[in-house]
C-alpha cells in the first residue's frame, strides 16, 4: 500500500513542477521496437517455472479483416493455428503495402455520399495521411456524420453552438470571486497550459488562452470528471490536426513553428471549436479514467500488470523485489495516452490506429503498453529500483526522440498481436 501512495503523490507532484524544454518528463518510458511489423510472435505454449502462461502464436490482422475469425474459438491444433497465424500475417502486410493505394481508397470513400464506416476504419487503421487526417478523426469520432452533404451543415452549427457558449466565458470575474471549485479548476488550467507542448505555436499567448476556452468548458460541462491534469496534452494532439489541415502544411514543422499572429480569429474560433467536440467524443468513451479516484485508470494498470506477468513472469518478480509498482511508471502512460513520451507527429498516426479500433481506446491502449514494456524486458531485468526508475525517465528523451512511422507501427503492431491473443482469453491473464 505504501509504494503506490508513494507512486500517486510522485506523479501527482510531477505535474506541478514547471517543466523547462530541455527537462526530462518524469518517469517516461518508451520501447524500441525489436521486430518488424507483421513478424509472428512464437512463445512456448507451457506453464513456465515462474508459474504463468506463455504467449501462443499471434497474427497482426487489423480490424475488419476477417470479424468472422474473431469470433471463432480458438484452435487446440498446434499446425492448424500456424496455419491461420499465417494467413492473417499475409492479411496485415497486403495491408500495410503501396500506401498510395490506400490513401486513394480513402479518399474515395471521404467522397461518397455515405462514407462506409467500417471500410473507413480498417483503411484508417495503417494510418491516414495529413491531408484528410482531420476529418477522418472527426468521422470516426462521430463529431461529424457519414453523409456528405450534411457534414457542412452539421459543422457550421457545431462551430456557432460552440462560440455562442465560449465567447461568454469570463475568467476575470471567475478569478476575482471567492475560492470555488470553479477557480481551481482555471488555475490547474493554468498551470497545466504552461507545460503543454513547449513548441513554438503553444507558447503564443493567443493559444493559451484558446486551450483554456477548451479545457474550462469541458469542466464545467462535464462536472463528474471535471478537469483532469493532462487533458491539456490530449487536447494539444486534436490542435495539431486541425490547425495542418487549416495550413494545408506538408510537414510538422510548419505548424509547430507557425506564426499565430497570422491566424485568422475565424479560423481559430473553427479550429478551437471542432478540439473541443472531438476531445469530448473521446473522453465520453473514457470517462471513468478521469472521474474521483481515476476507477479505469486503476483497471488498465491492473490489467497490464496481468498481462506482463502472463508474458514475462521473471520480469514482475523482479519488479517486485525492488519495489518497483506499476503505478510508479504507467500511470501518466494511461492519464495522458502517451503523449508525453512519443514525439507528437508519431501520436497523429497512433491515434489513426486508435480512433479506428473497435473496441474503446484504452482496452487497445493497455496492450500497446504491454508491448511497450516487452520490448525491453531484458534491460529492465538486470537492472535495480534506481536503474528501472532512471531508464523510464530517460525514455521519451533517449529513445524516442528519432523514432520513425515504421516503430510506431510496430509497437501497434505487436500491440495488436497482444490483444488477438488475450483479449478473448482472459483466463490467460488470471
Amino acid at each position: 500500500f505504501v509504494p503506490d501512495v508513494v507512486a500517486l503523490f510522485l506523479f501527482r507532484f510531477s505535474f506541478l513542477t514547471p517543466k523547462p524544454k530541455e527537462a526530462k518528463p518524469l518517469l517516461l518510458a518508451m520501447l524500441k521496437p525489436v521486430s518488424p511489423p507483421g513478424e509472428i510472435l512464437r512463445v512456448k505454449r507451457a506453464r513456465g517455472a515462474a508459474g504463468c502462461y506463455a504467449a501462443p502464436f499471434a497474427d497482426t490482422r487489423p480490424p475488419g479483416t476477417s470479424s468472422a475469425h474473431k469470433k471463432q474459438p480458438r484452435s487446440t491444433s498446434f499446425e492448424q493455428e500456424q496455419q491461420e497465424q499465417q494467413q492473417h500475417q499475409q492479411q496485415h502486410q497486403q495491408n500495410q503495402q503501396q500506401p498510395a493505394i490506400r490513401e486513394k481508397k480513402l479518399e474515395e470513400l471521404l467522397q461518397q455520399p455515405n462514407a462506409n464506416l467500417s471500410a473507413l476504419k480498417k483503411l484508417s487503421w495503417g494510418g491516414t495521411m495529413p491531408s484528410i487526417r482531420a476529418n477522418v478523426w472527426k468521422i470516426l469520432l462521430g463529431y461529424l456524420p457519414v453523409n456528405k452533404e450534411r457534414r457542412e451543415i452539421t459543422l457550421a452549427r457545431k462551430r456557432q453552438e460552440y462560440t455562442d457558449i465560449a465567447s461568454k466565458l469570463n475568467f476575470t470575474e471567475i478569478n476575482s470571486s471567492e475560492e470555488t471549485y470553479d477557480k481551481k479548476q482555471l488555475h490547474q488550467i493554468d498551470l497545466d497550459i504552461l507545460r503543454t507542448n513547449p513548441t513554438k505555436v503553444f507558447e503564443h499567448d493567443t493559444i493559451k488562452d484558446s486551450l483554456k476556452r477548451v479545457l474550462f468548458l469541458f469542466a464545467i460541462r462535464h462536472p463528474a470528471s471535471g478537469y483532469v491534469q493532462g487533458m491539456n496534452d490530449l487536447l494539444s494532439v486534436f490542435y495539431t490536426v486541425f490547425l495542418w489541415d487549416y495550413l494545408k502544411a506538408e510537414q510538422y514543422e510548419e505548424v509547430s513553428q507557425f506564426d499565430v499572429n497570422s491566424l485568422p480569429k475565424q479560423a481559430l474560433w473553427e479550429i478551437e471549436a471542432d478540439s473541443y467536440f472531438c476531445i469530448t467524443k473521446m473522453l465520453d468513451s473514457i470517462q471513468d479514467n478521469y472521474t474521483f479516484a481515476q476507477p479505469g485508470i486503476q483497471r488498465m494498470i491492473h490489467k497490464l500488470q496481468e498481462l506482463v506477468k502472463t508474458l514475462d513472469c521473471d520480469l514482475v518478480k523482479h519488479f517486485e523485489v525492488e519495489n518497483v509498482t506499476f503505478l510508479l511508471f504507467a500511470m501518466p502512460w494511461m492519464n495522458c495516452l502517451l503523449v508525453r513520451e512519443i514525439p507528437l507527429p508519431l501520436i497523429l498516426r497512433m491515434w489513426d490506429t486508435y480512433f479506428a479500433e473497435e473496441e474503446e481506446i484504452s482496452n487497445f491502449h493497455v496492450y500497446v503498453c504491454a508491448a511497450f514494456i516487452m520490448q525491453w524486458a531484458t534491460e529492465l531485468k538486470s537492472l535495480d529500483f534506481q536503474g528501472i526508475v532512471l531508464l523510464f525517465q530517460t525514455a521519451s528523451s533517449e529513445k524516442t526522440n528519432n523514432w520513425k512511422n515504421e516503430d510506431v507501427e510496430s509497437l501497434l503492431s505487436q500491440g495488436y498481436m497482444y490483444k488477438m491473443l488475450y483479449h478473448n482469453s482472459p483466463n490467460h491473464l488470471k
